[in-house]
């Protein structure tokens, strides 16, 4: 039990990192438009429409990158429930999407993706882990 707690601990910072990793680069590869500022989420909401269809797709990119990382992490750690572990990082990353999109309005077809995709994600990663653990961890 403890591994898997700290399997899915372990997961959801790589999963978080790895959205953190991929916005940045997002950010940096597809640039807000002129005259839209980012600079703060009230900012951000107000400018919202001005983004154009790829700096949205490279949201839904971090979201399922850091989940298929997080759920790969999660289950190259764990010993047993591989895929309830990866299952959890997918959930978690879920809810931390959604907080996103409570503070920031997206377009409908984001919180379908941000809802969708991560979940799925996860357990894809969780499908190309070792099958034995990687790591070897007491108890």
């Amino acid at each position: 039990m403890g591994r898997s707690i700290l399997a899915v601990i372990a997961g959801l910072v790589a999963g978080a990192l790895t959205v953190f990793l991929l916005e940045i680069a997002g950010h940096w590869i597809l640039p807000p438009p002129p005259g839209a500022d980012v600079s703060s989420h009230q900012s951000l909401a107000a400018n919202i429409s001005l983004l154009p269809l790829a700096n949205f797709l490279a949201i839904l990119v971090g979201w399922a990158g850091g989940s298929f990382v997080g759920g790969w992490v999660a289950a190259t750690i764990a010993r047993q429930n591989k895929s309830r572990c990866a299952m959890i990082v997918g959930a978690l990353i879920t809810l931390s999407g959604l907080a996103n999109m409570l503070m920031i309005p997206h377009p409908i077809w984001i919180w379908l993706g941000g809802i969708l995709l991560p979940i799925p994600c996860a357990l894809a990663g969780a499908r190309l882990a070792p099958a034995k653990p990687a790591i070897t961890i007491a108890g």
